[in-house]
């Protein structure tokens, strides 16, 4: 694992150790895996390049990807020329895709944000949807959403995924959970991943908005709550009842003065893909620009205990980088999410 609080990180070592080494996150009972527990969006089948649209003749750049919710399937094209990204195990620039080649989305997040497959076969890490367009005209293409009614069930609607809901998976005949799971924090596992097994099977005929679906909460297993260690014993029974709650987040906006320390205890590990908020130190505006925020911070809106930092100016789901990031002078945006209950 490795952990900071408020100083900058060193070359090969850790910045703050706040948490024990034996903490691990845990990935649900499995078959026989051929790759490690820290490839958390590992699919079944390796990934393989696709035959653009775009070769048909059917190229054909359609509304922003603002326009409605992203589904697995649908086709995308930047809107800003060239993009590069980080691939699925984090190397940077190593998920290219130029202005006229389209890539397929393979994952969506609960913020709408989704990976893509480009023509190439590489996978990406979570890029902004707002940076694309979908294709207009494909030969292939997931149903768009055609009515008021179907978009309700949208992960834009923010209305209907207000409150947590329960999902129930059977194991049967060897089948595998398929959930990646970050359980660094003993109230609340975070989903990292649907990797196939009961979940993805459960998630196919799913409404949307009660997908399992990556930056989600596990907040109870089998009425199980605020003991990890029993919600994980849960876990490996044939029959799992999961109370699943909805990322809500909100941006602190901070400026942080030369020298000056966050103030903050948080953690991360090899899974991970947020920052956990372990403490908020201290009680005086000395004790770090954390405390500072929450001082003139609207109620609801201040950053606590079990929080978790989604991305920091920008930078997502590397959480090496937001932990440094975090340690420079300026304008600081956190994006802060929590369970939604």
């Amino acid at each position: 694992m490795s952990c900071m609080a408020c100083c900058a990180p060193k070359e090969d070592t850790e910045s703050i150790s706040v948490l024990s080494q034996s903490q691990e996150s845990y990935r649900c009972p499995t078959a026989a895996r051929t790759t490690t527990t820290t490839d958390v969006f590992e699919t079944t089948n390796p990934a393989k390049p696709f035959a653009s649209p775009q070769s048909k003749g059917l190229k054909q750049v359609g509304n922003p990807c603002t326009s409605r919710a992203p589904l697995e399937g649908d086709f995308v094209i930047s809107t800003g020329g060239k993009r590069t990204g980080h691939d699925v195990k984090g190397t940077a620039k190593a998920w290219i895709s130029m202005p006229w080649q389209v890539a397929k989305v393979v994952q969506v997040d609960a913020d709408g944000d989704f990976r893509l497959l480009n023509e190439q076969g590489v996978e990406s890490g979570f890029m902004f949807r707002r940076e694309f367009a979908f294709l207009a005209e494909l030969g292939v293409q997931a149903s768009p959403i055609k009515d008021q009614a179907t978009k309700s069930l949208s992960r834009d609607s923010s209305a209907v995924r207000d409150r947590t809901f329960e999902v129930k998976l059977i194991c049967k005949d060897g089948a595998k959970l398929g959930l990646a799971l970050d359980s660094s924090d003993v109230n609340a596992f975070e989903v990292l991943a649907v990797d196939g097994g009961m979940a993805l099977a459960y998630n196919q005929q799913a409404a949307q908005v009660v997908k399992l679906c990556f930056g989600d909460f596990i907040v109870g297993v089998n009425g199980q709550k605020g003991d990890k260690a029993a919600m994980l014993k849960e876990l490996e029974k044939p029959t799992v009842v999961l109370s699943v709650a909805p990322r809500v987040k909100f941006t602190a906006v901070i400026i942080k003065e030369a020298g000056e320390e966050p103030g903050v205890s948080c953690a991360y590990e090899a899974v991970s893909s947020t920052l956990l908020v372990q403490q908020v130190h201290g009680n005086t505006v000395s004790s770090g620009y954390v405390y500072k925020y929450n001082k003139s911070a609207a109620a609801g809106n201040t950053i606590e205990q079990g929080d978790r930092i989604t991305e920091v100016n920008g930078i997502r789901t590397r959480p090496k980088e937001m932990l440094e990031e975090m340690t420079k002078s300026g304008k600081l945006e956190l994006v802060i999410g929590r369970p939604k209950v």
